[in-house]
């Protein structure tokens, strides 16, 4: 696959690992890669993240939006804060310009209701979030690495976290 950005493979600090198999040093490595591609590029593309959206994602995610506006719209967004579906056009990046051609979904999973017909959606929704925020607090502690910080995420994170 050709690429416009860096590619960063990040398995050693992926949802596959334990928390016991990242120390310092693997973040460290991950750290030197995010610092180069960012320096020079402003971005990159992160591979082997364990997030398997394909398989436990597209298709459930797929269903929510296939169904009739009428029952999406039951879930609209901004009635329960930032929780919540969103029609296609109601959402725009640049404001001088219609809005976009998609729907969406945001999801958190403290304002999630619990009043849904079909439970599927919001426990993939669920997992989902699960995963992303793991990965994040890992990427977090290899790009506050890579800033010269000696603070990691533990007060935030589950216990046990890193070695």
């Amino acid at each position: 696959m050709s690429s416009l950005f860096p590619i960063v493979d990040v398995s050693t600090i992926s949802l596959q690992k334990k928390p016991s198999e990242i120390n310092r040093q693997v973040l460290e490595a991950i750290a030197k890669l995010l610092k180069t591609s960012f320096c020079k590029f402003g971005a990159c593309y992160v591979t082997n993240h364990g997030i398997d959206y394909e398989d436990k994602y597209v298709n459930t995610f797929g269903k929510f939006f296939k169904q009739p506006l009428e029952v999406k719209t039951q879930h609209l967004r901004g009635m329960r804060r930032d929780f919540g579906y969103t029609p296609i056009g109601q959402e725009r990046q640049n404001l001088e310009r219609p809005g976009d051609f998609k729907e969406s979904f945001n999801y958190q999973p403290a304002d999630d209701p619990n009043d849904w017909e079909n439970n599927d959606f919001p426990s993939a929704c669920r997992v989902m979030f699960n995963d992303c925020e793991i990965l994040g607090y890992r990427m977090l502690d290899a790009l506050s690495i890579a800033l010269g910080q000696n603070q990691l995420s533990k007060r935030r994170a589950p216990k046990n976290w890193y070695t």
